[in-house]
C-alpha cells in the first residue's frame, strides 16, 4: 500500500512488482476494478495490466459481485478511517514522508492489530531469481543493479542534476556494491576509469545522494562510514570486528517492533539503526586454523 498523485495502471505495476521483490511469484490475484464502469474483463483483449499478469503466469480473478467488492469496500473503509487523519498529527505533508510513515509505522501497527497466522506453514509464494520490471509494453527482466541505478538517475533528473561520466560512474558503484563502500573505495573504483576524477567530485556525489535518500550512511565515528546504494532505507547490518565486512540479514520484525515503540512512547520515529557486531565464519575459521 503507498500513496500516488493518481491511480492507475502505472500504480498497479509498481504494487505488483513490489510484492515479486518482496515475496515471490505468486498465481492470482484478486481484482475488482475493470475496464469500463459495470464492464468485465475481456480476456481475448487484454489491458496492459492483464498482458503483464499473463506473461507473469498470474492469473486475474475479476470480482463482479456486490460480495466481493463488499469485501475491497470494507478494507478501504478500515484504512480511510484512520489514514487521513494520521499522517495530518505527525505534520506529514508529501507523499514521500506519506510513504514512509505508511512502510514504518502504519502498515506494521495495522498488520499487528488485524492480522491472524495462517492455517499452515509455509509460503505459496514462489521465488524469483532477479528483478521484474513492468512496463507499459509488458514485462523485461533486469538486474538489481541496472534497476538501481535507474531508480538514482531518474531522481537526479527530477531535481535537474547534471549526470556527468563521473558522478554516473559513483552511481553504478554504489548500485552494485554489496559491501557498502567508504568514500575512499569509491573514488579508488572511479579513478580506474577516470583518472583526473578528484576526491571532492565523489564526496560531493555521495553526499548529494544522502540528501536525496538515495544512499545510505553507516557511520562509524573515528573509523569514518560506510555507503549502502543498494538499500537506502534503515535496515539491520551485521559487522564483522575483524574484517570489517557488513552484511544486510533480513528480518521481519523490525517493522513490528517500530510500530511497537510508537504506541509504547508516542514517539515519532523518523529514523532507526540496529547493528549486530560479531566475528564472521571466515575469519572465526582463521582464528581455528
Amino acid at each position: 500500500m503507498f500513496f500516488v498523485e493518481e491511480e492507475g495502471t502505472a500504480s498497479s505495476f509498481a504494487r505488483v512488482l513490489e510484492v515479486i521483490a518482496q515475496k515471490g511469484l505468486f498465481s492470482s490475484l484478486y481484482t475488482w476494478n475493470t475496464p469500463e464502469a459495470g464492464g468485465k474483463v475481456d480476456k481475448a483483449n487484454l489491458t496492459q495490466f492483464g498482458r503483464a499478469l499473463r506473461q507473469l503466469g498470474i492469473e486475474q480473478i475479476p470480482a463482479y459481485s456486490h460480495q466481493a467488492r463488499g469485501r475491497s469496500e470494507r478494507m478501504f473503509g478500515t484504512h480511510q478511517g484512520r489514514l487521513p487523519r494520521e499522517p495530518s498529527l505527525y505534520g506529514i505533508t508529501d507523499i514521500e514522508a506519506a510513504n514512509r510513515y505508511l512502510r514504518d509505522v502504519y502498515m506494521p501497527s495495522f498488520n499487528t492489530e488485524f492480522a491472524r497466522p495462517a492455517r499452515e506453514p509455509g509460503s505459496a509464494f514462489v521465488p524469483y531469481a532477479g528483478i521484474v520490471i513492468i512496463n507499459f509494453y509488458g514485462i523485461q527482466t533486469m538486474t538489481a543493479t541496472q534497476t538501481r541505478l535507474d531508480e538514482m538517475v531518474t531522481v537526479l533528473k527530477a531535481k535537474a542534476f547534471r549526470l556527468t561520466p563521473q558522478r554516473i560512474a559513483v552511481l553504478k558503484i554504489l548500485a552494485k556494491s554489496e559491501d557498502h563502500p567508504t568514500v575512499d573505495q569509491i573514488y579508488e573504483d572511479v579513478r580506474a576509469t577516470f583518472p583526473t576524477t578528484s576526491l571532492a567530485t565523489v564526496y560531493k556525489t555521495v553526499t548529494l545522494l544522502k540528501q536525496l535518500g538515495q544512499v545510505l550512511e553507516i557511520g562509524f565515528g573515528d573509523s569514518g562510514s560506510r555507503y549502502d546504494g543498494r538499500k537506502p532505507y534503515p535496515h539491520p547490518h551485521l559487522i564483522c570486528l575483524e574484517c570489517n565486512k557488513i552484511l544486510d540479514p533480513k528480518l521481519a520484525s523490525i517493522g513490528q517492533m517500530t510500530a511497537q515503540l510508537t504506541r509504547d512512547t508516542g514517539f515519532q520515529i523518523v529514523n532507526h539503526r540496529l547493528d549486530f557486531f560479531g566475528i564472521c565464519p571466515d575469519c572465526r575459521l582463521k582464528k581455528s586454523a
